[in-house]
């Protein structure tokens, strides 16, 4: 399931630059850059995963911050996929109401 947070800040965004902006993100995944930002990220959330395997539940303040650091690893990739998502989705409900009105 998406996470809202990552789409609500595109609800006002113009349409034609919703749609540049998943044209910029699908670019940017495409990048081999952004396979080895990746790479590195998961080598991290690896660790915290080991981490938190072995974590004394003891230590709540620990593993929450832990489990939390995660999270926010791997939101960029999920913010990014949103943008595209959010794009096409709007870009596509457009074409459906610019044909309902033409049709």
């Amino acid at each position: 399931m998406e996470n809202p947070a990552y789409t609500r800040h595109l609800k006002d965004v113009p349409l034609t630059e919703l749609i540049e902006m998943g044209e910029h993100v699908e670019r940017l995944i495409a990048h081999p850059g952004f396979q080895a930002v990746k790479d590195v990220i998961g080598s991290e959330i690896q660790v915290i995963d080991r981490q938190l395997d072995g974590a004394a539940r003891d230590a709540v303040q620990d593993y929450a911050f832990s489990h939390g650091r995660r999270g926010g690893l791997k939101g960029f990739e999920e913010a990014a996929r949103a943008v595209i998502r959010e794009a096409k989705e709007q870009h596509a409900k457009a074409e459906r109401q610019a044909e309902q009105v033409a049709g």
